[in-house]
């Protein structure tokens, strides 16, 4: 209950100021905020001495106290309370100030005595001594109770005395008070959504929910919140204003601040998050702070009163043209337009999460960098897709903006790192960057336009192969066709075909042998892998490891396997093999070879003084034959 209460109250007031909907009647109480509900249907002010309850109202009375009385009950407090004030709210403040060693009547008035006793209460509790009830003062006084006690019998609400007393001698006053109240009733009603609970928050499920496009109008925030996801402002809102033509307004906005009735800010709030969309039409954020990357792809967007620690993108020239942001309002990031050709902000990418979603068969046509991009596992992008009712997908490492004229010029090329990249999506294209690592195309047309790769391009089909079309791009590697079945389980290995495929150079980094294996053929063990680790120096760790050995999950060797060939090349560099027997002879080639706890049943040659230099035996090892070097 306290979370409501306090949330209730602390955003009255910026709900109301934003709504127009706030009475400044009152103001010689200077209040924090003001009841939403009771402003929207109470006409006339509340006076600053109620006037003495009637100790038999009529029952036109009572009809006129349901028309003009704040909509509060004995057990919520839905806004700011001070001398003046009436209601079952008031009550309720009485019965939490008793339990805490008061003495009130809980008779629902906010009179002196109730003003002496708020007071006091703040005075002992470190609270500001204004008199008001706030989200502070409540914070403190809600939990003092278990359960919120409500008085057996309270006394009649008192009315202001404009309508107090509505008997048949003063039936013209009735006449007069109703025809009042009427209209801002119905104004009330009509405005009734933005004064609700609901656009109230202080967690972050309640957050992603009132920026839904089933949320609320405006979101107040009543503290910081912290988001590891990213957020989409969404959805078409009225505020319950009119246009100059008399059309309904349309507004979104996220309030991460509180204000007094004045429209003083009293507190500012902090919403971080990796990334915030904006897809509501005229929204804005004020008076508070987002940390993260905007981006906005919808008219009339405002920063105000308000700092952004991050990046603001506009996805369209519209969006970029009509933003809008005040003289108090800092953007510490960039500020500026990125065209890239996407049908919605899901294939924009600015992590590695979001790009193995975009180029996942649940991905979007078009996946757009807008950063440099590191993986240490091989990516696939697979799945058929539409752009504008033509089969087409596309890896964007570049951003660009539009100029006056309409031409398109491009502002950043990213580089995209993986070991391997499978391209399995019909009518694939690569756009304007850098890919470090091996591309594996099964594809047909695959395009690659003013791109760097790299690395090589191997064609698993000879459809695949013919219809490459290669752009004003360089390839640094090889461009062939190669035998990929074995990429699935090549890592796990229990035949002599499987080995072969394993330790080449489209293999795994580590090739784990389940069973002996013999074979009459000369082998090679090629090609350079990163391991996923990382070195001291943070560069990519290379690594390449034979297994000769199965183990547990607490790394115990559970068996051994012989792995039987006339002769083993090792051109790997920073290749290792480990736990178990080799039967033939060792060519090293490559620098940083290690033999760790394994017999060799041979000779072990150099082919290079560096390859004998770094050679490192470790552990329990044996070499039957000679280690020495041979260059021809």
């Amino acid at each position: 209950m306290n979370k409501r209460l306090i949330a209730s109250v602390s955003c009255a007031a910026l709900l109301l100021s934003s709504t127009g909907l706030a009475s400044h009647a009152n103001s010689a109480t200077n209040l924090v905020a003001v009841d939403a509900v009771a402003a929207a249907t109470t006409s006339a002010p509340a006076p600053a001495k109620p006037a003495t309850p009637a100790s038999k109202p009529t029952a036109s009375a009572k009809t006129t106290t349901t028309t003009t009385q704040a909509t509060a009950t004995s057990s919520t407090i839905t806004r700011l309370l001070a001398l003046g004030s009436v209601g079952g709210d008031v009550t309720l403040l009485q019965t939490l100030l008793n339990s805490n060693g008061y003495i009130l009547k809980t008779d629902g008035i906010f009179g002196e005595r109730t003003l002496v006793a708020v007071k006091d209460y703040q005075g002992k509790n470190s609270l500001r001594v204004d008199g008001i009830v706030g989200p502070k003062t409540l914070a403190k006084l809600a939990p003092v109770v278990a359960e919120v006690v409500k008085p057996a019998e309270p006394a009649t609400p008192v009315v202001p005395a404009e309508t107090e007393k509505p008997t048949e001698t003063t039936e013209p006053k009735s006449e007069k008070t109703e025809t009042v109240t009427k209209p801002v009733e119905e104004e009330a009603e009509e405005k009734v959504d933005a004064v609700t609970s609901a656009s109230i928050v202080d967690n972050a499920a309640d957050f992603e929910k009132a920026i839904s496009k089933d949320g609320k109008w405006i979101i107040c925030t009543l503290n910081d919140l912290t988001f590891d996801k990213e957020l989409v402002l969404e959805g078409e809102f009225k505020n319950g204003k009119k246009n100059a033509d008399g059309t309904d307004a349309i507004q979104r906005k996220i309030a991460p601040y509180t204000q007094d009735d004045n429209k003083v800010v009293l507190e500012r709030f902090t919403i971080t998050a990796p990334k915030l969309t904006i897809k509501s039409p005229n929204a804005r954020i004020q008076g508070g702070t987002f940390k993260g990357d905007i981006y906005v792809e919808v008219p009339n967007f405002r920063i105000v009163d308000a700092t952004v620690e991050g990046n603001i993108y506009f996805l369209n020239n519209e969006a970029k043209e009509t933003f809008n942001i005040d003289e108090k309002s800092t953007i510490k990031g960039k500020r500026e337009l990125i065209n890239v050709d996407a049908t919605s902000t899901a294939s924009i990418v600015r992590d590695e999460a979001d790009f193995e979603k975009a180029i996942s068969k649940d991905g979007s046509w078009i996946a757009a960098l807008l950063k440099d991009l590191t993986f240490n596992k091989d990516l696939t992008m697979e799945g058929e897709f539409k752009n504008n009712d033509t089969v087409d997908r596309k890896i964007g490492l570049y951003s660009q903006k539009t100029l006056e004229d309409k031409t398109k010029v491009f502002t950043h090329n990213f580089t995209l790192t993986a070991p391997r990249l499978f391209i399995k999506s019909p009518m694939p294209r690569m756009l304007n960057g850098t890919f470090n690592g091996n591309l594996y195309v099964s594809s047909d047309n695959f395009k690659l336009e003013n791109t760097k790769v790299n690395g090589s391009v191997y064609f698993t089909t000879e459809s695949a192969k013919s219809t490459f079309n290669n752009v004003n791009s360089e390839i640094t590697g090889e461009q062939e066709l190669v035998e990929v079945d074995a990429i699935a389980s090549a890592s796990v290995v229990t035949d002599e075909a499987n080995f072969e495929k394993a330790i080449s150079k489209h293999g795994k980094w580590i090739i784990c042998l389940e069973s002996d294996i013999t074979t009459d053929k000369e082998l090679a063990l090629e090609g350079e892998f990163r391991n996923g680790k990382f070195a001291t120096d943070g560069t990519h760790a290379f690594d390449r490891k034979i297994a000769l050995y199965t183990q547990d999950d607490k790394k115990n060797v559970t068996g051994e396997f012989t792995l039987t060939t006339p002769k083993l090349i090792i051109k790997t560099p920073k290749a290792r093999i480990q736990n178990g027997t080799i039967k033939g002879d060792l060519y090293i080639s490559a620098p940083g070879v290690r033999l760790i706890n394994t017999k060799v049943e041979g000779n072990v040659y150099f082919t290079t003084q560096e390859a004998k230099d770094t050679f490192s035996p470790e552990g329990t090892y044996s070499i039957s034959g000679v280690q020495e070097l041979k260059t021809n």
